[in-house]
């Protein structure tokens, strides 16, 4: 058909701010650190982030600033 074309229609949500009820928080807790590591990844692909901006964005999602401080240490960070 002439004049028909496929379109993709991409809905783009943005990050919940650092503190808010629905963005990730990392308290430290081991145990709970892949539940944080989903839910930030979900929400933040939900956002267009690409993987770069994923590894900047994250440390704004610890609780703790020693944990930022020891994530920053991780190679590729």
């Amino acid at each position: 058909m002439i004049g028909m074309t496929d379109s993709t229609v991409m809905i783009v949500k943005k990050m919940p701010a650092p503190g808010l009820s629905k963005a990730p928080m990392w308290s430290g807790d081991l145990s709970k650190l892949l539940a944080f590591l989903m839910k930030f990844e979900r929400l933040a692909k939900a956002a267009a982030m690409d993987n770069k901006a994923m590894v900047e964005a994250v440390v704004e999602y610890l609780k703790k600033n020693s944990d930022v401080k020891f994530w920053k240490t991780f190679k590729g960070y």
